[in-house]
Order: C-alpha cells, then sequence, then structure tokens
C-alpha cells in the first residue's frame, strides 16, 4: 500500500460568533490561538455552495499538543441551520461529539454550566473495558456535544491531564449500520481498535440517554476505529439498532452550524484517491491545491461517510 492516514489531527466546528468561542476555550480550556484568519478560496470552494462566502476561522489548541485542536469557522452568510439542534444521542448523522478528557468532572461541570452549557446526559460513572470513567456529554451553543471524560482508574501517568480542557482524542458518530461504516473505514486504511456489540457494562448506556431501566438491556454496537488501531484521533462507532432515531445527515455540511469536519492526515494522497475511486467510496475524487495554515500548502481531498461526516484527508506540500 503506497498511501497511509493518520488519526485525525483536527475537529472544526461552525459557528455564530467566533471570538465567543475563542475566548471560552482560551479561558475555561486553557488553549492558546495556534492561526486566524481567512479561509482559503480554494477551500471554501470545495464546500457546497461556498465559494464565494467569507469564512473566517481560527484554530485552537491546548499548548504542547500537537493534534487534538478545534478549528473554528465563521461563514458570512445566512439561513444556517443548527446541524444536530436539538438532537438526541440515538439520533444519526453528521459528527456528534468530541472526546476530551478533564482532571476533575466537578469542577469542569460548574464552569461550563455557568457559562450556559447544558446536560445532555448527566455525568455518569461506568467501566469502559478495563477503564473506569465518569463520562459528562454537555451541550453549549450551536448544539455542539463535548464527551468530557475523567478516568478514575487505572489512573493517567502524572502530567497527562492538567487543568482546563485537554486536547481532543476521540469523536463520535452516531450511525445506521455499523457493519457498513466500519467497511467505509476500513477502506480509509482504519482498523479495529474497540468492537463492542451489546448491552454497555454499568451506567454506560445512560451516556447515551437511555434510562437507568433501559440501559442494561439496550443492545449498543460500539466500535472504536484508527490507521494504528488506538485512541488518539480516532472515531468512534455507535449504534443503537433496537431503538432508532432521526436521520440527519442531509443537514452536515460544513457550513451549517455545529460539529462540521474532521481532518485526517495522509502520506501519498495522488494514490489514496485513487484507491478511493477503485473501492467504489467516490466516483472521480477531486485533489486540488489549498493552505492550511499554520502549516502551510497541502493537497487536500474530501469524502462524506455512509452518514454525512464530512472528512478531509490532506498531505503537506512543504
Amino acid at each position: 500500500m503506497n498511501w497511509k492516514t493518520e488519526g485525525f489531527t483536527e475537529a472544526g466546528i461552525s459557528v455564530r460568533d467566533l471570538d465567543a468561542w475563542i475566548q471560552f476555550l482560551v479561558a475555561v480550556g486553557g488553549w492558546e490561538v495556534l492561526h486566524q484568519g481567512e479561509t482559503p478560496a480554494a477551500t471554501r470552494a470545495a464546500w457546497p455552495g461556498q465559494a464565494s462566502t467569507r469564512v473566517l476561522e481560527a484554530l485552537l489548541g491546548r499548548p504542547g499538543s500537537p493534534a487534538g485542536h478545534i478549528r473554528l469557522f465563521q461563514f458570512e452568510t445566512s439561513g444556517q441551520m443548527e446541524i444536530r439542534g436539538g438532537a438526541m444521542p440515538r439520533d444519526t448523522g453528521g459528527i456528534f461529539d468530541l472526546d476530551i478528557r478533564v482532571a476533575n468532572m466537578d469542577d469542569c461541570r460548574r464552569e461550563l454550566t455557568a457559562r450556559g452549557w447544558t446536560d445532555l446526559s448527566g455525568p455518569v460513572e461506568w467501566p469502559f473495558g478495563e477503564v473506569r470513567i465518569i463520562e459528562w456529554l454537555a451541550r453549549g451553543p450551536e448544539a455542539v456535544v463535548l464527551a468530557l471524560v475523567q478516568r478514575l482508574q487505572p489512573p493517567l501517568p502524572a502530567g497527562n491531564v492538567g487543568p482546563g480542557l485537554g486536547p481532543v482524542f476521540n469523536s463520535s458518530q452516531i450511525v445506521h449500520d455499523v457493519d457498513r461504516s466500519v467497511h467505509f473505514y476500513q477502506q480509509l486504511g482504519f482498523q479495529l481498535a474497540i468492537n463492542h456489540r451489546g448491552p454497555l457494562e454499568g451506567r454506560g448506556g445512560e451516556v447515551l440517554g437511555l434510562t437507568a431501566d433501559e440501559a442494561p438491556d439496550t443492545h449498543v454496537d460500539l466500535v472504536i476505529m484508527h490507521p494504528d488501531a488506538v485512541m488518539n484521533g480516532s472515531i468512534e462507532l455507535v449504534a443503537l439498532p433496537t431503538r432508532p432515531g432521526r436521520d440527519l445527515a442531509q443537514h452536515a455540511l460544513p457550513h451549517q452550524l455545529g460539529l462540521n469536519l474532521l481532518r485526517f492526515p495522509v502520506a501519498g494522497i495522488e494514490a489514496f484517491a485513487r484507491h478511493v475511486e477503485t473501492s467504489g467510496l467516490v466516483r472521480e475524487p477531486v485533489v486540488f491545491r489549498t493552505e492550511l495554515e499554520p502549516y502551510g500548502p497541502v493537497r487536500q481531498m474530501n469524502l462524506r461517510s455512509p452518514d454525512g461526516a464530512w472528512l478531509e484527508f490532506y498531505e503537506k506540500t512543504a
């Protein structure tokens, strides 16, 4: 194979107020601004209907972290809608959440609720394989969901989680058919890191909005994938086949509000594009040149997952 994908390095959020989000990530998260400016014309031209739209952007990250960043976009356009506005965890389509580690869930929850964030599901303590965690799905502006995770046992090495919000390490998608989605990502070079089929352990189902009575008996397909089978820029695919929700995939476009894209490095993008085409994932994929600041010129190709998640693959050219 003469191409190689990596886990995502950044997640995108389309926002109404760029400055408010920057202030939140800096003041609450302890993040720093890595780049701020206008989205390049070549990038906009590859987004449906946005070639002539002015877009402001800012890239933020945890100091010292090479990945797990968030790129904010503010589209100067009208008629936007929230991709997952009013959605419940069982509703499919687009990008569901961004997973971020925190050192103390109580402190984090107080800070976010004081700023208007609400519970999509309350903090739940549960065993995730060999790890015991507290997980809180917090919903904020533009219906963005952050899955905030405090690891209890075994503890993370000292220094791995500081104050505020850690870098994004995983992102979930609620899908119709896990096997179809697994096949899609396998064609993109991803491997299985976790493959769970059945009720989640302990109170895990409550994280997905199930009641305490429903959770123990509700089948959940949960698969985590990454090109190197690790949880660092990984994709989590979740389905509740016995409790289907609404399909929101049609709204999952870059200019709509909320979690709008994930970006993945790839080595050998031309060979990757040929593979994507011969695999039948996309007819005549387009590789184009653009700028991805602060990294410089890149060649890029965009795809949509079977449930509408917008995925961008890039290779640095300098």
